[in-house]
């Protein structure tokens, strides 16, 4: 449908406050909670502000359901809880949610084990959480950073990017977004606190590039939340496991390799065999 200039410009208008209203809650309420964190440069693993951590990945999707339902009002949010709801999509989706990450992670290994590095591979227990079993850490990670973060990354802020844009410009703003929401983990999170120059560049282009498969998931299944929340969560304890000291570079050139091979085979403009998912009421 053709708008009028006072129109468009008043959809635009409310799009980029909505797009600035959710990044700046996200930040707000996250950082917030994970303050105390922060601020201590950690806790010890019998503390319970560990767990904070995982409170603070649900800020976005806070932060999204505030913003739809100010700025679309209940048809906003009946049309995000239809995609949180998104679950019947195709069984292989469902299979690289579940799979993939495990299986990037046992090429990773193997990998490195052809380099003489026989180290065992373990993420049975967390380091960051260790008296969680790993079947409630699977499922912490998956609600927290994975339906915590996607509700809002992908079911709120993306469809509002590509509403103008390619798929790939859309999923190169997220990941400067993404990269900029971690910040405060620099100082406490295992791993992140401990890396260096060139090993948090390497980790900005693992953002980029999972923002890239995000934006594919995404689209590729019809705006499915559920489908990028398991890829998330599944991903974060496959890539966070204990193993050889080799195995995180494996990791990330593998994910670059995916990363470009959908880039390839989809094109930049849906990363999809499908139209890209928008918020058409939004346009910017």
């Amino acid at each position: 449908m053709s708008r009028s200039a006072p129109e468009y410009g008043r959809y635009r208008n409310q799009a980029l406050v909505a797009i600035i209203g959710f990044v700046v809650l996200s930040y707000a309420i996250s950082w917030l909670v994970w303050w105390p964190l922060a601020s201590q440069g950690g806790a010890p693993p019998e503390s319970p502000l560990r767990y904070l951590h995982l409170l603070g990945g649900l800020g976005p999707a806070a932060a999204g359901l505030l913003v739809v339902r100010v700025s679309d009002g209940p048809v906003g949010v009946e049309r995000l809880t239809k995609q949180v709801m998104r679950w019947r999509v195709g069984l292989g989706w469902h299979a690289i949610a579940w799979l993939l990450p495990f299986a990037l992670l046992w090429i990773a290994v193997m990998l490195a084990r052809m380099t003489g590095d026989t180290q065992p591979i373990r993420f049975d227990r967390s380091a960051e959480y260790p008296q969680l079993s790993l079947p409630i850490y699977v499922m912490a990670s998956v609600v927290a950073y994975g339906f915590g973060e996607e509700i809002g990354w992908r079911g709120v802020l993306l469809p509002r990017l590509q509403a103008r844009r390619s798929a790939l410009t859309a999923a190169d703003m997220m990941s400067v977004i993404w990269a900029g929401w971690h910040l405060p983990l620099f100082w406490f999170a295992p791993g992140m606190a401990r890396m260096i120059g060139p090993e948090i560049v390497g980790w900005y282009l693992s953002i980029l590039t999972a923002s890239v498969l995000f934006t594919w998931l995404f689209n590729g299944t019809g705006g499915s939340i559920p489908i990028c929340a398991i890829f998330h969560g599944v991903m974060d304890v496959a890539f966070l496991a204990s193993g050889p000291s080799q195995l995180p570079s494996f990791l990330g050139g593998l994910i670059t390799v995916l990363g470009v091979a959908v880039l390839v085979r989809f094109g930049p403009s849906s990363l999809a065999a499908h139209p890209r998912v928008v918020d058409e009421p939004l346009l910017v």
